[in-house]
């Protein structure tokens, strides 16, 4: 059977990747909802953006994701530098 956890996946990563991901602040018409809380982005909210996919999250939620898995919690892009494919 296939292993369906991406390679280096399941090793989160390093708490200053971690605090270097880009936060922007939410403004309505984008994504309203975080798949981690199902909790709904407020208006004017602070939101942490993953690169290689723009998916948009709660600090807070990702924050803890990212700190066990190196993948999007929706679409497991990888987020980690030494296994992600070079650009």
């Amino acid at each position: 059977m296939a292993n369906a956890t991406p390679p280096g996946s399941s090793l989160g990563l390093d708490p200053n990747a971690i605090n270097n991901l880009p936060i922007i602040l939410h403004t309505k018409g984008e994504e309203t909802e975080c798949c981690i809380c199902l909790g709904v982005f407020e208006d004017e909210e602070m939101v942490k953006v993953l690169p290689q996919c723009n998916h948009v999250y709660h600090s807070q939620c990702v924050d803890k994701w990212l700190g066990s898995q190196s993948s999007c919690p929706l679409c497991r892009a990888c987020l980690n530098p030494f296994t992600s494919p070079l650009l």
